[in-house]
């Protein structure tokens, strides 16, 4: 099938009979698809480009909005009550060249992981501020991608070196020991 946006879509996070889609270039939306019918139902109104969601163990959204390409906005983690569809926290990042990308979740969906500034920054769900200083912060690697194993938490993350050399996947145990 097909759904017209109208926009374009980054990310999609399914939850009971909803689908919650990203919608990024330039966008600051998160529309809500009801699954069942396959129609755009209502919207969320966000940070500026979110690019990356993680649904928590309570039912919450988390969005990951980078602020524009251009750093022309604060980039801001929101928190959406799912049930009914208003925002529980707006939390912005301090500077305005902060770009976080890649937000995940931990297999019990209490830790919140994300992409910041060369590190993998943790927090969790709990958390009211963003967290200071990174979990993992691996000298000399161009991180690109980053991934958790739900079944045990391992933290993946990738070096795209200069974006024409083959990449690297870095496995780390769920307390940023490198495996």
């Amino acid at each position: 099938g097909y759904i017209n946006m109208k926009h374009s879509s980054e990310a999609i996070i399914p939850c009971e009979n909803e689908a919650y889609v990203a919608c990024w270039a330039g966008g600051n939306k998160i529309f809500v698809i009801d699954i069942l019918s396959d129609a755009v139902t209502d919207s969320i109104e966000v940070g500026k480009e979110p690019e990356s969601m993680a649904l928590d163990k309570n039912g919450t959204l988390w969005v990951l909005c980078n602020g524009g390409w251009q750093r022309d906005s604060y980039a801001e983690l929101t928190a959406i009550d799912t049930r009914t569809h208003n925002i529980l926290k707006r939390l912005p990042f301090p500077m305005i060249t902060d770009s976080p990308t890649s937000l995940c979740i931990d297999g019990k969906g209490e830790i919140l992981f994300f992409l910041l500034n060369g590190g993998v920054m943790q927090m969790s769900i709990k958390d009211d501020q963003l967290p200071e200083n990174p979990l993992i912060s691996p000298p000399g690697i161009n991180l690109y991608k980053l991934g958790i194993n739900p079944g045990n938490s391992e933290i993946f993350i990738t070096d795209a070196k200069d974006y024409q050399s083959k990449g690297d996947i870095f496995r780390y145990d769920r307390n940023g020991i490198l495996i």
